[in-house]
Order: C-alpha cells, then sequence, then structure tokens
C-alpha cells in the first residue's frame, strides 16, 4: 500500500509540475504578446488560458492515445497527430508540409550515408 501512495504522489507531483511548466510558459506568451501588441492581460486571463491550455492538451493526449490503441500500436505515430488534426485546416496542411519535408530530409540523409559508406568501402579496396 505503502509504494501505491508513493506512486500516487509523484504522480500527483509530477502534475503540478507540468501544470506550472504551461502556466509559465503561458505568461511568457501573454507577456511577449503584451510587448508586441501593447495589450495587457490581467492575471486571471492568463491563469484560466494557462488552464485551459493544460485541459486541452490532456484531451489531445487522450485521444492520441486512443488513436495508437485502435492501430493496435503502443506508440502514437505522425498519423495519429494528422487524424487529430483533421478538422483543422490550416494546421492540416503544416503538418503535411513539415510530414514531407522530414521525409525529404531523411532520404537525403540516408542517400549521403549510403554514399559516404560506397567511399569507404572503396578506399578500404
Amino acid at each position: 500500500m505503502a509504494m501505491a501512495d508513493a506512486a500516487d504522489e509523484r504522480a500527483q507531483e509530477e502534475q503540478q509540475h507540468l501544470r506550472a511548466a504551461v502556466h509559465y510558459t503561458v505568461g511568457q506568451l501573454l507577456e511577449h504578446n503584451e510587448e508586441e501588441e501593447g495589450v495587457t492581460f490581467s492575471k486571471l486571463f492568463a491563469a484560466s488560458l494557462a488552464d485551459l491550455t493544460y485541459r486541452q492538451i490532456g484531451s489531445w493526449t487522450a485521444d492520441l492515445e486512443a488513436f495508437a490503441r485502435h492501430a493496435k500500436r503502443s506508440t502514437v505515430s505522425p498519423d495519429d497527430i494528422k487524424l487529430l488534426a483533421r478538422r483543422d485546416e490550416d494546421l492540416s496542411q503544416r503538418l503535411k508540409l513539415m510530414a514531407e519535408s522530414l521525409a525529404k530530409a531523411a532520404a537525403a540523409s540516408n542517400a549521403e550515408q549510403k554514399k559516404k559508406k560506397k567511399r569507404q568501402r572503396k578506399s578500404n579496396d
């Protein structure tokens, strides 16, 4: 029973740490926006936005895990993220472009590695 209590306590501490990190990040973004736009935000607004953000991330996490489980995988894939973003056309397009860019970079890196191996084999012969 003591081990379960310790695990619960660690999980709660982790949740508090994550919530604080989201609150800090939202505060930093709002401060930046205040400087750029000359608009001020109340502390209550900042706290509410941070809480909303934290809850939304939790909801997205649950959805992503469900998509992966449905596909009989234990790891969330880029396809799961695309599925999550399917209702936001702009976000979907950005993710598609990012995936294409990453695929091209990976292909170029693989081609370069193959060339290096081929040159090494030739120099060893």
